[in-house]
């Protein structure tokens, strides 16, 4: 069955209390109507023929095929939503990729459980993956993709990084979407925290047309209602990878096994913080040589094209 189908009931009666009615859009993905099967189909390949090996849109390397991060990864993506809810996760957490420190951390999972920020997000825990890393990411920090929630270093989503306003990185290969960098930075710092309403989600595609632009400006208002886009203060542990998060995530490290599962209950004797990001580059745990120990069968972060289909093999 399609997403939109008997089980994303819920996911759409929660969203309706929390944004303007947005439309939800379609995923990519196949779902089952229960976690007893709970392998989804492999998402529509890309029409480029493909391959996870293709060159990064911030900054080369690769072959072939430009690529980019994946929109439907975003917390509170409608595919995020449905991956908690059929893990069974979904009453007391929401799921996420996150940025960290060093590249021999890929794949792994953590829980993380909010104690202080702004204003209190609707759940207080997070369980995120590791899927990149970053010079500008310290040890215990997790820098999570939210819709529009900011660039840092590197710019591969405005229409006019490849030749106009840039971030320290530089200039992009190409960007993923149609508007500008003011539209994703309103106070014209990289690092400024993106976009902080609704009506600037709105502003990064007025008429959104493909999945990655409708992702994008769905997971921004998920984000900002839900209260999410904002910097926190976290405790955390690493636990096993949900099983329905590395599906539609790629990777699985092969490690895991004796880590305890999530848990709201879990000692989690760590702290850190999270700070948000989208950049659209295609991650570090992406490149198949940064990942040590993967399960052979979820080897490497997928990477998706400029509609933001994955590429795959």
């Amino acid at each position: 069955m399609t997403f939109l189908g008997v089980l994303a009931v819920t996911i759409l009666t929660s969203h309706l209390l929390f944004t303007d009615a947005q439309p939800m859009p379609q995923s990519l993905w196949k779902w089952p109507r229960s976690n007893s099967s709970f392998l989804p189909a492999s998402p529509p390949q890309s029409s480029q023929n493909a391959e996870y090996n293709g060159i990064n849109a911030c900054g080369g390397g690769g072959d072939t095929h430009t690529s980019w991060s994946c929109p439907h990864m975003m917390l509170l993506s409608p595919d995020m939503q449905f991956a908690a809810q059929m893990d069974g996760y979904d009453s007391w957490a929401v799921y996420g990729v996150a940025g960290i420190g060093q590249a021999s951390d890929c794949g792994k999972c953590f829980q993380l459980r909010i104690n202080s920020g702004g204003s209190v997000p609707s759940k207080r825990f997070i369980i995120v993956q590791a899927a990149n890393t970053g010079s500008d990411v310290s040890s215990g920090q997790f820098d999570i993709l939210v819709g529009a929630g900011g660039f840092g270093i590197y710019d591969g989503c405005a229409s006019d990084c490849q030749y106009g306003r840039v971030c320290s990185g530089g200039h992009c290969n190409a960007p993923q979407y149609s508007s500008g960098f003011s539209a994703w930075t309103p106070d014209g710092n990289c690092y400024g925290g993106g976009v902080r309403d609704a009506n600037g989600c709105n502003a990064l595609a007025p008429n959104p047309q493909t999945f990655a632009e409708k992702t994008l400006v769905y997971g921004c208002k998920e984000a900002i209602y839900q209260r999410y886009h904002q910097n926190l203060q976290v405790s955390f542990a690493q636990v096993q990878c949900p099983k329905s998060l590395y599906q539609i995530t790629g990777i699985r490290p092969n490690s895991d096994t004796s880590l305890p599962l999530p848990n709201p209950s879990l000692y989690l004797p760590s702290g850190g913080r999270t700070t948000t990001t989208m950049d659209c580059c295609k991650p570090t745990c992406a490149w198949r040589q940064n990942v040590k120990n993967a399960d052979s069968n979820w080897p490497q972060l997928f990477v998706c094209d400029k509609t933001g289909v994955p590429l795959m093999n």
